[in-house]
């Protein structure tokens, strides 16, 4: 409800687009609240059925992941990627403030960790999508922030060779990630020890 309250909000959508947004929410939902896709090792069982797993069926990794969205050959990547990322740097956030639906979910998102003694520390992932609601958020309800979304701040996370396609790490890049997440974080909790000071 809460996102489809964003769409329909949103000035910059037309009415097609408002409907097939909410439609893809639906849909999604629908799966979520019936268990589509998490009933298959279940009726495997049942039915006494090995699946047959192929390197098509796991994964360029043997993991089970198959990217789809966005999916191009490596090559098409290595063309394309430094340009993607010099077009990146060039945008520049959006200033103000988050809008009520989303000030709102930010709001119970801190209030949950808060209510079980926790705290909160955002992050932004190496992509080429600049983070806005996120990057404004931490400013508004003055929480940490780890931000990976900048280029020139990480190009160590910006290389063709560690993208899937467009929109995905690949093994290297998630491993490249996650040690930079590791590093950063450890050094913020140094720092801050309580997680009170906000790291640009």
């Amino acid at each position: 409800l809460d996102v489809s309250k964003l769409v329909l909000s949103n000035p910059a959508l037309d009415r097609q687009q408002r409907w097939d947004r909410i439609y893809a929410q639906a849909q999604s939902f629908v799966y979520w609240a019936t268990g589509v896709g998490s009933a298959q090792p279940v009726l495997e069982e049942f039915l006494a059925t090995a699946p047959t797993w192929t390197l098509q069926t796991l994964g360029p990794l043997g993991d089970g992941y198959l990217p789809h969205l966005g999916q191009a050959p490596g090559h098409n990547i290595a063309k394309t990627w430094p340009a993607r990322v010099r077009n990146r740097e060039k945008v520049r956030l959006r200033k103000g403030e988050l809008g009520p639906i989303r000030s709102a979910l930010y709001a119970e998102m801190l209030e949950a960790a808060h209510s079980i003694g926790g705290n909160v520390v955002l992050v932004t992932l190496p992509g080429l999508t600049p983070r806005h609601d996120t990057v404004r958020a931490a400013s508004q309800f003055k929480v940490p922030i780890l931000r990976f979304d900048e280029p020139k701040a990480a190009p160590e996370l910006y290389l063709a060779k560690d993208r899937w396609d467009r929109l995905h790490l690949n093994h290297s890049g998630a491993l490249a990630f996650s040690k930079a997440l590791a590093k950063r974080f450890s050094d913020f909790a140094a720092r801050s020890n309580a997680f009170g000071t906000e790291d640009r």
